[in-house]
């Protein structure tokens, strides 16, 4: 049956209001049509971004396995609170303005469990362009791609590893790419053992500035105690460059760790420690990370 939702979030960091019309069955039994309408404020330590977003999607389920997606985003963004500092490590860009942007992609997904996998691999891929003759006042290709794969090597290890890379590059008559859709590295959802955002080019006033091309990774293994009780031993690896099409393989940070898990009927709840190897200056040396569901 046809949806409409209505979710609001307020947290430290994200606050906003999102309105999802969901249809199923749109053109065929294996296609979906999603709109969504989404105030949201950004409050990042290198900026205050206010956003408006319009964003229709339609999907497609090909196999059980492979589905792919044809989407839209028309959008309003203000950047605020912006250091000097942080713009003076980049090239004049637009702070304010609309950007409109198509974008396309697949997920190839053959693991066992969506939220504690043990078997297979998921391979995604997204490519966005922004403006051109789309319009707007932003400019630039962006291109995400991700790989993951899990082994179990005993009844109660799993081997996992993951590999990310983006690129970004600015188009037309954009020198630079705005602050809110550069690459940004470190966190729970990147490398464990750096703080949010703290892993990449870092402007005079320790605010994180982002790049142009990023890549991560990570390397773990997951062992079940009990039932109920595991704990997993994990590496991670990362770095962003401010350069275009730039893997930077030459300058890669690592931080390494261990996590508790516990299983529930939604999910492990993850606990993890994690130490980066070389942090920041000023940085602490430790970070503790909380997640419903594996990291990945």
């Amino acid at each position: 049956g046809r949806r409409l939702e209505v979710q609001v979030r307020a947290s430290s960091l994200v606050r906003n209001i999102d309105v999802s019309f969901i249809q199923p069955h749109a053109l065929g039994p294996a296609n979906r049509f999603t709109l969504t309408f989404r105030p949201q404020q950004l409050d990042e330590p290198s900026y205050l971004l206010n956003m408006t977003r319009l964003q229709p999607r339609f999907e497609r389920d090909f196999t059980p396995q492979l589905s792919g997606f044809l989407g839209y985003r028309l959008e309003y963004d203000q950047l605020n609170d912006v250091t000097d500092a942080t713009a003076q490590e980049l090239k004049e860009f637009q702070r304010k303005g609309a950007l409109s942007g198509l974008s396309t992609g697949f997920v190839w997904n053959t693991t066992d469990d969506p939220l504690n996998a043990t078997r297979g691999g998921l391979l995604s891929f997204t490519i966005e362009q922004v403006g051109g003759a789309l319009g707007g006042d932003f400019e630039f290709l962006k291109i995400v791609g991700e790989v993951r794969r899990y082994y179990l090597v005993t009844p109660k290890v799993v081997f996992a590893t993951r590999l990310k890379l983006g690129f970004a590059d600015p188009s037309g008559q954009s020198e630079e790419i705005p602050l809110f859709e550069r690459f940004y590295a470190g966190g729970i959802s990147s490398v464990r053992g750096y703080g949010r955002y703290r892993l990449g080019p870092i402007s005079a006033s320790d605010d994180p500035v982002g790049g142009r091309s990023l890549l991560e990774g990570s390397l773990e293994i997951r062992r079940q105690f009990t039932e109920k009780i595991g704990g997993t031993l994990f590496l991670d690896y990362g770095q962003v460059s401010l350069k275009s099409f730039d893997v930077p393989i030459d300058d890669l940070k690592f931080a390494a760790g261990f996590g508790v898990l516990y299983t529930t009927p939604i999910g492990p709840l993850l606990l993890a420690l994690g130490f980066p190897f070389d942090p920041p200056h000023g940085d602490q040396p430790w970070q503790v990370h909380f997640s419903i569901g594996q990291f990945f």
